[in-house]
């Protein structure tokens, strides 16, 4: 499993959704409060599982609302996988 951090997450969420606004875009600032709906927010999760090698229940989906709690989400659950 890759380690996510702050910086590639961050990449990989301005890639992923072009119409957020990168100049005030942070690993801090809310997906839904920068404009994502749900469906890009889905989107999204699904990207990170993909490249980070980590499953995201659904259940924790609305839980995780900045690239940091997605960091964050996926360096715990990789720290107990080793």
């Amino acid at each position: 499993m890759k380690i996510a951090n702050l910086a590639s997450l961050l990449q990989d969420v301005q890639r992923s959704c072009p119409n957020l606004d990168l100049e005030k875009f942070t690993a801090k600032s809310s997906f839904r409060k920068s404009g994502l709906d749900s469906m890009n927010i889905a989107s999204l999760m699904l990207e990170i599982e993909e490249s980070y090698g980590v499953k995201i229940p659904d259940s924790e989906v609305d839980k995780l609302d900045t690239v940091e709690e997605v960091s964050t989400y996926i360096l715990e659950r990789s720290t107990k996988n080793t």
